[in-house]
């Protein structure tokens, strides 16, 4: 399985947040994408 992430850039309030989660990810050798993008995290439904 292959997670692909995205958040908004170092303004969003959620960008420590992503950065542990992704070194836990790295830890646990779990494959995934990750992109950021300018601006607030949003949810694309």
């Amino acid at each position: 399985m292959l997670a692909d992430l995205s958040m908004g850039g170092k303004e969003d309030n959620a960008n420590q947040n992503w950065k542990e989660l992704l070194a836990k990810f790295d830890q646990m050798k779990v494959r995934y994408t990750y992109s950021e993008s300018s601006g607030w995290h949003s949810c694309l439904v």
